[in-house]
């Protein structure tokens, strides 16, 4: 047996990963909401207040679904690593890779802090008004809603794993546990059936 007595349901791990997600879906709604409320308290038109928040929605949610799956990073070193094609006529000289490298890398981190920078700002403005006093309590307020949803997409997508390696240990423990229960239950039958016999 696995000898792991201690260990929680598979069910349990299901049900914390949704409501992870659940919770980051949730915080990503609030975050849009507050956007909007600060972009609108700044002056912006709805066309535009409307426009900058399903932007960051967007962008939020596909960082949040591929920049915290560290598995899925190699794609990007393997996809920068094969610029300029596998032909040796055709290949992009070594020197040349590395600085479009840098230049793609640098333009995608600038994409992501400006929109969380953005996204800041906006949460700010909605919460305490334009123009109001930066404190400590509302920096990490602020932080909390506009990195809320990548966090509880991280989380819900570890658990969900971690609940995997718990169905599996489960399973094989019932694989060996379970029929040794049935073939105690059939000794039993056969042996109440002979001493009936034997009565």
């Amino acid at each position: 047996m696995s000898g792991k007595s201690f260990q929680r349901a598979s069910t349990w791990y299901s049900v914390v990963q949704f409501s992870c997600y659940a919770a980051g879906g949730y915080l990503l709604y609030a975050n849009v909401q507050l956007s909007r409320l600060g972009l609108a308290a700044e002056g912006w038109g709805e066309l535009w207040v409307n426009s900058a928040a399903v932007a960051i929605a967007a962008i939020e949610a596909a960082i949040s679904i591929y920049v915290v799956s560290p598995d899925n990073w190699d794609d990007i070193y393997q996809s920068l690593a094969g610029m300029g094609g596998s032909d040796d006529k055709k290949a992009l000289p070594g020197w040349l890779k590395m600085i479009l490298s840098a230049l793609i890398v640098g333009v995608v981190l600038a994409i992501c802090f400006g929109a969380y920078a953005f996204d800041w700002y906006s949460n700010f403005a909605g919460l305490y008004g334009p123009g109001a006093e930066i404190t400590q309590k509302a920096i990490l307020f602020c932080l909390a809603i506009s990195l809320g949803t990548e966090v509880c997409a991280f989380l819900g997508h570890q658990v969900g794993r971690l609940g995997k390696i718990a169905k599996q240990d489960q399973l094989q423990e019932s694989m060996e546990i379970d029929p040794q229960n049935i073939y105690a239950a059939e000794i039993r039958k056969h042996r109440i059936m002979l001493a009936k016999q034997a009565a």
